[in-house]
């Protein structure tokens, strides 16, 4: 979780269709600096609305303050 400013506030026990259920740390968005990467499961709160971070896919904030999330396998989002 490289970037990251915070640690997850609590965690939540999440159903994975693969594996059952895990559980997966809960992140406050607004805490989350440049270069932050979560990987899923994991749930980001963000005051007005919630990402859940699915197994296999990583969210990461942008240089521009963007969450973007990327399924496993695709890097086509970050600027080399």
């Amino acid at each position: 979780m490289a970037g990251v400013t915070s640690a997850p506030r609590t965690a939540l026990v999440c159903w994975a269709r693969a594996v059952g259920y895990v559980p997966a740390p809960v992140f406050d968005g607004r805490r989350l600096g440049s270069g932050s990467d979560i990987v899923g499961p994991a749930v980001i709160e963000l005051g007005v609305t919630t990402l859940a971070v699915h197994t296999g896919q990583t969210a990461c904030r942008d240089r521009l303050g963007n969450l973007v999330v990327e399924l496993k396998g695709h890097d086509d989002r970050r600027e080399q």
